[in-house]
Protein backbone atom coordinates (compact mmCIF):
# COMPACT_ATOMS: atom_id res chain seq x y z
CA UNK A 1 0.00 0.00 0.00
CA UNK A 2 1.40 3.52 -0.89
CA UNK A 3 0.94 6.36 0.61
CA UNK A 4 -1.80 9.18 -0.61
CA UNK A 5 -2.76 12.64 -0.17
CA UNK A 6 -0.01 13.69 -2.56
CA UNK A 7 0.65 14.66 -6.34
CA UNK A 8 2.29 11.56 -8.01
CA UNK A 9 2.89 13.39 -11.48
CA UNK A 10 3.61 16.99 -12.89
CA UNK A 11 4.60 20.06 -12.09
CA UNK A 12 4.18 19.79 -8.27
CA UNK A 13 5.69 16.28 -7.95
CA UNK A 14 5.78 14.87 -4.46
CA UNK A 15 4.00 17.82 -2.80
CA UNK A 16 1.61 16.56 0.07
CA UNK A 17 -1.93 17.71 0.22
CA UNK A 18 -3.39 18.28 3.37
CA UNK A 19 -5.99 20.25 5.32
CA UNK A 20 -5.19 23.40 7.03
CA UNK A 21 -8.08 25.33 8.95
CA UNK A 22 -10.67 23.30 7.37
CA UNK A 23 -9.46 23.81 3.54
CA UNK A 24 -7.50 21.31 1.29
CA UNK A 25 -3.75 22.72 0.49
CA UNK A 26 -0.70 21.62 -1.28
CA UNK A 27 1.94 22.26 -0.02
CA UNK A 28 5.06 22.60 -2.11
CA UNK A 29 8.70 22.34 -1.38
CA UNK A 30 9.65 25.21 -3.10
CA UNK A 31 6.81 27.79 -3.36
CA UNK A 32 5.15 27.11 0.27
CA UNK A 33 1.78 25.94 -0.14
CA UNK A 34 -1.94 27.57 -1.20
CA UNK A 35 -5.33 26.39 -1.17
CA UNK A 36 -6.95 24.39 -3.50
CA UNK A 37 -10.02 26.21 -4.37
CA UNK A 38 -11.65 27.81 -7.72
CA UNK A 39 -9.45 31.05 -7.44
CA UNK A 40 -6.27 28.51 -7.99
CA UNK A 41 -7.73 25.56 -9.90
CA UNK A 42 -9.32 26.06 -13.73
CA UNK A 43 -10.44 22.41 -14.51
CA UNK A 44 -10.53 19.20 -12.79
CA UNK A 45 -11.31 15.46 -13.62
CA UNK A 46 -11.16 12.51 -11.69
CA UNK A 47 -9.58 9.60 -13.59
CA UNK A 48 -9.51 6.37 -11.19
CA UNK A 49 -10.93 5.48 -8.01
CA UNK A 50 -9.81 1.95 -6.07
CA UNK A 51 -9.90 0.41 -2.80
CA UNK A 52 -7.09 -0.43 -0.55
CA UNK A 53 -6.98 -2.03 2.45
CA UNK A 54 -5.61 0.35 5.06
CA UNK A 55 -5.39 -1.28 8.46
CA UNK A 56 -7.53 -3.96 11.03
CA UNK A 57 -9.82 -2.05 12.63
CA UNK A 58 -12.23 -3.41 16.00
CA UNK A 59 -15.41 -4.27 15.40
CA UNK A 60 -18.48 -5.66 17.51
CA UNK A 61 -17.37 -9.03 16.24
CA UNK A 62 -14.16 -8.95 17.54
CA UNK A 63 -15.25 -7.44 21.00
CA UNK A 64 -17.94 -10.48 21.02
CA UNK A 65 -14.91 -12.64 19.91
CA UNK A 66 -13.03 -11.77 23.16
CA UNK A 67 -15.51 -11.59 25.28
CA UNK A 68 -16.24 -15.08 24.94
CA UNK A 69 -13.22 -16.69 23.20
CA UNK A 70 -10.53 -14.90 24.86
CA UNK A 71 -7.69 -12.91 23.09
CA UNK A 72 -7.60 -15.48 20.18
CA UNK A 73 -11.81 -14.30 19.76
CA UNK A 74 -11.04 -10.98 19.75
CA UNK A 75 -7.89 -11.40 16.90
CA UNK A 76 -11.16 -13.58 14.83
CA UNK A 77 -13.31 -10.76 14.92
CA UNK A 78 -10.50 -7.84 13.58
CA UNK A 79 -10.73 -6.60 9.84
CA UNK A 80 -9.45 -5.15 7.57
CA UNK A 81 -10.44 -1.19 7.10
CA UNK A 82 -11.12 -0.18 3.53
CA UNK A 83 -10.38 3.15 2.01
CA UNK A 84 -11.18 4.91 -1.15
CA UNK A 85 -8.38 6.60 -3.22
CA UNK A 86 -9.28 8.86 -5.71
CA UNK A 87 -6.53 10.07 -8.37
CA UNK A 88 -7.27 13.78 -9.85
CA UNK A 89 -6.24 15.65 -12.65
CA UNK A 90 -5.85 19.10 -12.04
CA UNK A 91 -5.14 22.50 -14.61
CA UNK A 92 -4.04 25.06 -12.47
CA UNK A 93 -4.67 28.67 -13.27
CA UNK A 94 -1.36 29.64 -13.57
CA UNK A 95 -0.80 26.85 -16.13
CA UNK A 96 0.58 23.87 -14.37
CA UNK A 97 -0.87 20.77 -14.29
CA UNK A 98 -0.63 17.83 -11.81
CA UNK A 99 -2.41 14.40 -11.09
CA UNK A 100 -3.44 14.08 -7.54
CA UNK A 101 -3.67 10.87 -5.11
CA UNK A 102 -6.34 11.55 -2.71
CA UNK A 103 -7.89 9.24 0.20
CA UNK A 104 -12.11 9.83 -0.13
CA UNK A 105 -12.19 12.51 2.70
CA UNK A 106 -9.46 15.23 1.18
CA UNK A 107 -11.21 14.57 -2.26
CA UNK A 108 -14.61 15.21 -0.85
CA UNK A 109 -13.43 18.36 0.26
CA UNK A 110 -11.66 19.53 -2.25
CA UNK A 111 -14.60 18.81 -4.63
CA UNK A 112 -16.52 21.15 -2.20
CA UNK A 113 -14.34 24.19 -2.56
CA UNK A 114 -13.85 23.50 -6.46
CA UNK A 115 -17.30 22.45 -7.41
CA UNK A 116 -17.72 25.27 -9.03
CA UNK A 117 -14.91 25.95 -11.67
CA UNK A 118 -15.72 23.15 -14.03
Amino acid sequence: MGSFNRVIDGDYLDSKIGKRSGTVVLKDRWDGQFTLDHHSVEAYQRVDTREEKKGYKMSNKSFLGGLFLGPFGALLGLEKETVRIHKVAVKFKDGKKSLLELDDELYTKLLEQIRDCS
